[in-house]
Formats: C-alpha cells, sequence, structure tokens
C-alpha cells in the first residue's frame, strides 16, 4: 500500500497520485519498460495505516508506503521483490522513468510511526506489478 499523494505511472507515462487511480485504469509496469505491456487496476482499496515507510531516493522523490509494501531491489543476476521495512540506505531499486529502465539509490528512510496516513492498495490484473515515484512496486 503507497501514500495516496504518491504519483502512480501511468501506461503512457504520464502520472497521476494513487488517490485519483480507479479500477480499470491501465499502468506502467517493469513490463512497459521492456515489453511495452501496460497492466489494469482490478481493484483499489482505500485504509488508513500507521506502520509507514518514507525512502528518500536518488532520483529527488520519495516512496511512501506501508511497512509490507513490496519493492524491487537489484541484486547480481535480476532483481528481487522485498518489504520496505527490510529496505537500507546505499541498496539499488529497480525502476522505471518515461519507459526506461533505471537503478535508483535509497539515500535515505524514515518509520512515520506517530500518525495514521491514508493509503491506496491496488490489485492488478496480471503481472502484479506498478511503478511509483519511479519505483517498481509489487501488488
Amino acid at each position: 500500500m503507497i501514500l495516496d499523494s504518491s504519483e502512480v505511472s501511468l501506461a503512457d507515462w504520464g502520472s497521476k497520485p494513487a488517490i485519483e487511480v480507479y479500477p480499470g485504469a491501465k499502468l506502467a509496469s517493469p513490463a512497459v519498460a521492456l515489453k511495452g505491456k501496460p497492466v489494469k487496476v482490478v481493484k483499489r482499496t482505500i485504509t488508513t495505516k500507521r506502520d509507514m515507510i518514507c525512502l528518500l531516493l536518488s532520483n529527488r522523490r520519495t516512496l511512501q508506503g506501508t511497512a509490507d509494501q513490496k519493492v524491487c531491489i537489484w541484486k547480481a543476476g535480476g532483481t528481487k521483490g522485498i518489504e520496505m521495512r527490510c529496505v537500507k540506505i546505499g541498496q539499488k531499486l529497480t525502476g522505471a522513468v518515461d519507459g526506461v529502465k533505471t537503478l535508483v539509490t535509497v539515500t535515505g528512510l524514515m518509520h512515520l510511526n506517530d500518525r495514521e496516513e491514508r493509503v491506496v492498495d491496488f490489485e492488478i490484473d496480471g503481472r502484479h506489478a506498478y511503478v511509483a515515484e519511479g519505483v517498481w512496486c509489487l501488488s
């Protein structure tokens, strides 16, 4: 689940806040960067959560999500999905900007446990991955 104001990349590489993405929307995915195939939002759930992580990224963006939100880290030989609570400063996250695969370094992180935040959870048809704030997220 990502923060409702997080920018989600659309299939045409435009973007909009997660709260404005509805079922039926086509999102950019890792496959778009590699093969040109977008993913479709089947369902979205809006809720509030307290256990949030904010990742500060080398692309000058921040990605805020629940501690259990999975992102893709780069490891020799490929990518691996891990929960945001396990990400460490200096790790490289796999991402995509304007349809081009990139690596984004985590330059800092903060635990935001003191207040509830509105978050959006997407159920994605097929590949179960999408791009938010330039980072590959797994649904």
